[in-house]
């Protein structure tokens, strides 16, 4: 499965809108922990992000936990 990412100020409308569409599977996640068990236990793969909420480095921390979780 392929797996995205989307970023919107507070990631929420990305999340909100994502949900939108028939089958998408993803989450707003505000911390780093989250990011590897909604991907194993959730089945998530679109994570979404707030450009506005926490800086760079906390963002990249997410998405490298994201992309190193493998779904069951």
């Amino acid at each position: 499965m392929e797996r995205g990412i989307a970023v919107c100020g507070s990631g929420v409308v990305a999340s909100i809108t994502a949900h939108k569409v028939a089958g998408i599977r993803s989450t707003l996640i505000p911390e780093s922990y989250s990011a590897h068990p909604e991907v194993e236990d959730d089945d998530m793969y679109l994570l979404c992000l707030g450009r506005r909420v926490g800086d760079y480095i906390m963002a990249w921390e997410r998405i490298q936990i994201y992309l190193a979780a493998h779904p069951d």
